[in-house]
């Protein structure tokens, strides 16, 4: 959809956000060494465990030989990958980067879910008030990010804007995030900053929308501290109550979805929301099915675990001329 060519991929750099890269592979591999006793273990069935693989495989597919770069923060790694592929931009590095936030499932992430209770046996219900835990999905997202003036002068269609970003630290527990969300609450605010827009200019919200218990407390909290008495007129959702929580790719996953949002003027729906949390029955939070809005600046934000939080602030192409 870019229309990068050849010559314009070789110059290009590569930022990829991910936590399991060949787990998989890797799991697969040792339960057939260990079937087979004494058979020594095969070195080609392991070397896709490194999260930096992923990198590899794609700047060999894509030919693409810029700066190339690996992050691995949790659940906001796509979108941290977005982060740093927009610096690279912006420092001068490259004339184009790709962002790619990428993760497979594999067993080990679902047994460690399992374990920590966060799974909900049925479809995560994000805001809702029956909500027991995630559900976990698998998926890919990327983007292309440039100048506006270089995308224009080669003809390509500018889908969003990426206005503003910032990255915290909660600082406080290796699964569980701050009680009052003190590192979503400075994410957010940090992104309206670096945009340079006014909490006012927000006509939607792409939520972190895990559906634990916990997590949804922090970031409601987080945008009742930015928004005030102006977020129940703000629509926000969760696109995991339609595609999971896809760790690694989700904050990539879920820029993609914010833009398409923007550019196609549809407000996605938190699908298995039924009955709000008691706390939240004023919010708009988007239930059952999407609708049609005009929208010209949304925010979009992920967190991980160990406290990793990545806001982005997105816009129209008009948003800026």
């Amino acid at each position: 959809m870019a229309g990068l060519d050849v010559t314009s991929r070789e110059a290009a750099g590569l930022a990829v956000g991910g936590t399991t890269a060949g787990m998989l592979e890797t799991e697969d591999a040792y339960r057939r060494w260990r079937a087979s006793r004494n058979r020594p273990a095969r070195l080609s069935g392991f070397v896709g465990m490194p999260i930096s693989t992923v990198g590899s495989a794609l700047s060999q597919g894509l030919g693409v030989f810029g700066p190339r770069l690996t992050v691995s923060t949790a659940c906001s790694s796509g979108a941290l990958a977005i982060v740093e592929a927009a610096a690279m931009v912006a420092r001068g590095e490259v004339p184009a980067a790709i962002a790619v936030g990428v993760d497979a499932l594999c067993r080990l992430t679902y047994a460690g879910f399992d374990a920590l209770q966060a799974l909900d046996p049925e479809p995560c219900r994000p805001f809702d008030a029956s909500r027991r835990g995630l559900s976990i999905g698998e998926g890919a997202g990327a983007v292309v990010l440039e100048t506006v003036e270089r995308a224009r002068a080669r003809g390509a269609r500018v889908h969003a804007l990426l206005l503003g970003s910032a990255v915290t630290a909660d600082a406080h527990h290796v699964t569980a995030p701050h009680p009052e969300g003190a590192g979503a609450l400075a994410a957010l605010r940090g992104a309206l900053a670096d945009a340079g827009v006014a909490p006012d200019a927000i006509d939607y919200v792409n939520a972190h929308g895990s559906g634990t218990t916990h997590n949804d407390q922090a970031e409601v909290g987080a945008l009742r501290a930015v928004f005030a008495a102006r977020l129940p007129r703000i629509p926000v959702s969760s696109s995991k109550s339609q595609i999971g929580h896809c760790l690694g790719a989700a904050g990539a996953l879920e820029a993609v979805i914010t833009i398409t949002a923007l550019a196609d003027g549809i407000v996605p729906a938190t699908v298995t929301l039924r009955r709000p949390d008691d706390g939240w029955t004023d919010l708009d939070l988007v239930p059952h099915a999407g609708r049609r809005a005009a929208l010209g600046i949304a925010v979009s934000s992920s967190y991980g675990f160990g406290g990793h939080n990545v806001t982005l602030v997105l816009g129209r192409p008009e948003t800026r001329g």
